[in-house]
Formats: C-alpha cells, sequence, structure tokens
C-alpha cells in the first residue's frame, strides 16, 4: 500500500478518537500505526536493508507495543494502539506480504 494511503487513513483514526476521546489519545493511538513504519524507514537509510516488513510487521512487535502503551496510557489506549497496528498489517498484505511471525517464522502473509 502506498505511505499516502496510509497517511489519509490515519488522519481519519485521528480525527475519530480525537471525537470520541480527547487530544492525547488521538496521538497516541495514532502513533501506533507508524512503529510498523521504522522498518521502512530503515530501509531507505541504508540499515538492516533485508528487514523491511519483518522486524516491525509482525505480532511480537504489535503485542509489545501495545503493552507498553497499556503500561503507559491505560487498557482502552492499549488496545485501540494494538488494533491500529493490526490495521497497518492488514494494508501491508499486498505485495510481498508480511512476516506476521517473525523472528520465529519468514512466512509471509499476503492476498
Amino acid at each position: 500500500m502506498k505511505q499516502w494511503v496510509h497517511v489519509i487513513l490515519q488522519v481519519f483514526i485521528f480525527l475519530l478518537v480525537y471525537y470520541l476521546l480527547d487530544l492525547k489519545s488521538a496521538a497516541v493511538v495514532t502513533s501506533a500505526h507508524f512503529i510498523p513504519t521504522i522498518d521502512f524507514l530503515m530501509l531507505k537509510l541504508g540499515v538492516l536493508g533485508g528487514m523491511h516488513r519483518r522486524l516491525f510487521h509482525n505480532i511480537f512487535a504489535a503485542g509489545i507495543a501495545s503493552l507498553l502503551y497499556y503500561q503507559l496510557f491505560g487498557p482502552l489506549i492499549g488496545l485501540l494502539g494494538f488494533l491500529n497496528m493490526i490495521f497497518h498489517f492488514a494494508l501491508d498484505l499486498t505485495g510481498r506480504g508480511i512476516a506476521i511471525f517473525y523472528p520465529l517464522s519468514e512466512y509471509r502473509l499476503r492476498l
């Protein structure tokens, strides 16, 4: 999925969470969507080049991030952060797909 599509959808999610909760919650939940983008930035910078859609595009990274969000911001934000990362994964299922169980498996889930 193109990066601009990720951004447009996150603006929508930000506005939705802001409407339902508050500005801080919206910013935190939206930030969860961009955690998987870190491996894309690492690819562009030439650091760990072969790790795109593996290092942070897996269920373990989503779990760790959501536990951190849970501890820092509470259960609702932890759950919303997890769901937002899963939403990001769903958007990236096209093309090469994502290594959903990395580092346990290199299997790539794709559509």
